[in-house]
C-alpha cells in the first residue's frame, strides 16, 4: 500500500507490479574546440513510476488536481517518506476504463525533491 499526502488530503492505493523507482541524470554533452567530448552533470533526479488501476474517480480527480497545481506531496512507501511532485507530461488519469464507470486507471510519475 502506498500513500500520497498533501497538506489537506491523503490518498492510499495499491500499485501494479510494474511500479519502479528510477534515477535520471540531467547532464549537458559538450565538445571542446579540440574535438574532445565532455559531460557536465547538472543534477541527479530520483523518481517513481506508479501504474495504478481501479482507483475511485474522486481520488483520481484529486490526483489530477495535484498535477495541475504542481502541489508538493509526501509519498509513503512502507516505512519510507519522500517529498515529491507529480512530474507526468499529461494528466495521470485520462478517463474511465470500460467496463468500470466509477474507477480510473493511469500512471503517476513522481519526482523526488
Amino acid at each position: 500500500m502506498i500513500g500520497l499526502h498533501s497538506s489537506v488530503t491523503t490518498i492510499t492505493f495499491d500499485v501494479d507490479w510494474e511500479a519502479s523507482r528510477n534515477t535520471e541524470l540531467l547532464l549537458n554533452e559538450v565538445r571542446t574546440i579540440g574535438g574532445k567530448e565532455a559531460n557536465q552533470l547538472w543534477s541527479v533526479v530520483d523518481g517513481f513510476v506508479l501504474p495504478v488501476q481501479n482507483i475511485p474517480s474522486s481520488d483520481g480527480r484529486v490526483i489530477n488536481d495535484w498535477w495541475m497545481n504542481t502541489t508538493q506531496l509526501s509519498l509513503f512507501v512502507e516505512t519510507d517518506i519522500y517529498s515529491v511532485y507529480i512530474t507526468s507530461q499529461q494528466q495521470p488519469f485520462q478517463g474511465l476504463p470500460k467496463p468500470y464507470q466509477t474507477e480510473w486507471e493511469g500512471t503517476i510519475e513522481l519526482g523526488v525533491i
